[in-house]
């Protein structure tokens, strides 16, 4: 996201925040070191997957007791 920002009246205004792009970031147990800004802030380096993202389902069974029953 960015924003553009306007301290020339003395006080911080920002602007509506905006999408810069969208990315698929490697998914993990931390957001931490998943993407890095350059010096000059104007190129990103991000962790993105290799290849095809697969979504694997979550499988829920309800009343799984009745089922045990002979």
């Amino acid at each position: 996201m960015a924003v553009e920002v306007n301290t020339g009246s003395g006080e911080f205004q920002a602007s509506a925040p905006q999408a810069l792009f969208q990315a698929q970031l490697v998914q993990g147990p931390s957001w931490r070191n998943r993407y890095v800004v350059s010096a000059d802030g104007q190129r990103f380096l991000t962790l993105t997957p290799a290849g095809e993202i697969v979504i694997n389902p979550i499988i829920m069974v309800l009343n799984w007791p009745s089922d045990l029953k002979p």
